[in-house]
């Protein structure tokens, strides 16, 4: 900003500079100002988006302080890869199940038991019915 000062002038007597209005200079001020906060944070924010701060914190405790704590962040791990494998087992049996029951149900038809003597009622029953419809064949 100091070296945008020396070349512009906010006074019209001004003989050094380009003229510029002082709501011209006051906006280009506060633009700069902007500009040069967000580069003095730009380091900090750029690991942020890497995450490196909390990786190297999380590196830190667990390499330098805390032992047990690896050795449980790796039994949680393993736990959760477990899980997810049973969990994708279930799926696909429960999948497949579901497909095998689709294929062989026919949801049109009635459900009926598979006896001797329900056979044969329902012959006995198609019997009776043929002969009252057909009493002439009979005789």
């Amino acid at each position: 900003m100091k070296i945008f000062k020396m070349l512009t002038c906010t006074d019209p007597t001004c003989t050094g500079g380009v003229m510029i209005s002082p709501r011209d200079f006051n906006t280009v001020d506060a633009y700069t100002t902007a500009v040069q906060k967000i580069l003095d944070v730009y380091p900090g924010m750029e690991n942020l988006t890497q995450c490196d701060t909390v990786f190297n914190a999380f590196d830190d405790i667990i390499d330098n302080h805390c032992k047990p704590l690896k050795k449980s962040a790796h039994l949680v791990w393993g736990g959760l890869v477990f899980l997810s494998v049973v969990m994708v087992t279930l799926v696909l049996v429960w999948s497949f199940e579901a497909h095998h029951e689709e294929n062989h149900n026919n949801l049109d038809s009635s459900i009926k038991p598979h006896s001797v003597e329900a056979d044969m009622m329902e012959l006995g029953t198609r019997k009776e019915a043929n002969t009252a419809s057909n009493p002439v064949s009979d005789m």
